[in-house]
């Protein structure tokens, strides 16, 4: 069965996500790349750092451009989790700097056959300085695209 557009989008980015590291002129390297919701199970388990975390929330659509076709806007949700170190605002700000490159560059994405427009919305960088603190990021992205009306799992290109 063929996966929707919104699952390809993730699959997609966390795919591209994997790839960075100081080889690809990156500030670290991505150990593992989680498609899934950061949880205390999961941070407490993990021992692939640093790492990064990919879901994707609300999405939300609209037909008013086409009879045929739907618009769709998906929210995405990225958290690095980074080593400790001393200085985590600085780490953090060049985390979220790499995931911003790496998701900003494909624009617009070719994915399952939808052009999608990955656009930034917000950035959270850790900002202590605290002894032993895991620098980090929160990111949130819209991924905006088109799937056929009543078929998510097709892309709809207007022609």
């Amino acid at each position: 069965m063929a996966l929707s557009i919104r699952t390809q989008i993730i699959n997609s980015l966390a795919t591209a996500l994997e790839g960075i590291s100081p080889a690809s002129g990156h500030s670290f390297t991505c150990r593992e790349v989680y498609k899934l919701m950061p949880n205390e199970a999961t941070l407490d388990t993990q021992t692939a750092l640093p790492c990064i975390f990919i879901w994707g929330g609300v999405e939300a659509e609209d037909m008013n451009t086409w009879v045929d076709g739907v618009q769709a806007e998906l929210d995405i949700h990225l958290v690095i989790s980074g080593q400790t170190c001393y200085s985590a605002a600085e780490v953090g700000s060049e985390m979220a700097a790499d995931v911003k490159q790496v998701l900003l560059s494909g624009t617009p994405w070719s994915i399952g056959g939808a052009n999608v427009d990955v656009v930034p919305y917000q950035t959270i960088v850790a900002v202590s300085e605290v002894d032993e603190f895991q620098p980090g990021a929160y990111l949130q992205f819209i991924a905006r695209y088109s799937t056929v009306l009543g078929n998510p799992r097709e892309a709809y290109n207007k022609s």
